[in-house]
């Protein structure tokens, strides 16, 4: 059965980070396998997304609103979400097809939701963390504004038909903490695309890269933010440079800590043994990851331990037949069980050190896991594995929902 399916995403102008990966991964995939996606997001450009080389360093009138009086910023995300869904409605009339389902985003308002029973379908949401979490970890939001956030949140969950996550902890948060009925919520982890993402030549790309060929490279790929644990890696790298003097740190990304990761290393004194990449195209990464030797994901306990975490540069890592070091958190328990890398315990730069030390002195252990790795990810965490999951899903809640309806068009005339 081919499904017709609105995709309705309120990521605007985004560039090619984790959220575009998963949704033109996960897109591309449902209309492989032969489903009918009609796309409503708020870019009403390119197929799936736009390619924003760089983001725009000044925010706009809203963006700075909003960070000067945190309770304005939720009326304006209500306003920004009020406009998104009406655009969708008008949209949609056009088009002249009612899908089967709405595939929506987690956002504050759950404009998702209201759209699929404004269109009397199937509402899907996915979740892949809660907003009342991050911004606490970040101290973006306190107080008053953290506590309406909150409040929200525990409204809207409960509300959508179906609630995919990619992490059990999280689908064990939702369950527990927002009383969101069990059979509602689904675990399907992120992937990776093992076509883009897989092993090749280190040495020739180090020269394509202009990087050292005499150096080891420690890679990270990701959003400098809070729970990413990048101030963990840079503050183990002493303790690596002293046993592993070739040892240099590859940091390949942005974000909003990468002032204070610069200042970090001049104090420590490590600032000629990093590399800061800058934003880099989703189909370069590969390259970076390649040219390394380890790869890293320290992520740090807080919010990580209560939504669990799904990566998708852990899997990318490991498609491109990479050891990992990551920090011992709620998904990632299967570096340990298919011997893929090494797991470590969070905010502990000591033990981090240790174990990318034990890695770097020996190539034929890193060989070893790599190739662990990549088979793992071939036979449990493809991109095209994950969209057919997707799609048992989706067919599974319509044909529920038309059951329930039928038995209740069925009570009204007995």
């Amino acid at each position: 059965m081919s499904l017709h399916i609105l995709y309705y995403d309120l990521l605007k102008g985004y560039y090619k980070g984790t959220a575009s990966t998963h949704v033109h991964e996960i897109l591309t995939n449902l209309v492989k396998h032969g489903q009918n996606v009609l796309l409503y997001e708020s870019n009403p450009h390119s197929p799936w997304y736009r390619h924003v080389e760089k983001r725009d360093p000044k925010p706009g009138l809203g963006n700075r609103l909003a960070e000067a009086v945190p309770s304005l910023g939720i009326f304006l995300s209500f306003l920004g979400e009020a406009r998104t869904f009406f655009k969708g409605i008008i949209a949609l009339k056009k088009v002249n097809q009612k899908p089967d389902l709405v595939y929506y985003r987690h956002s504050l308002f759950n404009s998702g939701y209201w759209l699929a029973r404004w269109l009397k379908v199937a509402a899907i949401k996915e979740v892949n963390g809660i907003l009342a979490h991050e911004m606490k970890v970040t101290g973006s939001v306190r107080y008053l504004p953290l506590k309406i956030i909150d409040r929200i949140e525990r409204y809207s969950f409960p509300k959508a038909d179906k609630i995919i996550v990619v992490t059990t902890r999280l689908k064990e948060t939702l369950t527990k903490a927002y009383e969101v009925p069990e059979d509602k919520v689904v675990v399907l982890e992120n992937g990776a695309n093992t076509d883009l993402f897989k092993p090749v030549n280190n040495e020739k790309l180090k020269e394509k890269l202009s990087l050292e060929q005499d150096s080891n490279y420690i890679c990270f790929c990701g959003n400098f933010v809070a729970w990413q644990g990048l101030e963990v890696l840079l503050r183990c790298m002493p303790l690596v440079l002293k046993e592993c003097p070739s040892a240099c740190l590859l940091l390949v990304g942005d974000g909003e800590l990468k002032n204070k990761l610069f200042e970090i290393a001049k104090e420590i004194n490590i600032l000629d043994k990093i590399v800061f990449t800058g934003l880099v195209p989703h189909e370069k990464v590969h390259c970076y990851i390649n040219a390394s030797d380890v790869c890293a994901a320290p992520f740090v306990s807080e919010r990580n331990e209560q939504s669990g975490v799904s990566p998708l540069k852990l899997c990318e890592y490991m498609a491109c037949g990479k050891p990992v070091v990551a920090s011992r958190i709620s998904g990632l328990e299967a570096i340990e069980e298919y011997k893929t890398g090494i797991l470590i315990k969070p905010d502990a730069p000591v033990e981090l050190a240790k174990a990318i030390i034990t890695l770097l002195k020996n190539p034929h252990l890193r060989k070893k896991m790599g190739l662990k790795g990549r088979l793992y990810v071939i036979e449990n965490r493809s991109w095209e594995s994950i969209a057919m999951k997707t799609i048992d899903t989706f067919k599974e809640t319509v044909e529920d929902i038309r059951k329930k309806k039928m038995r209740a068009q069925l009570e009204e005339t007995t």
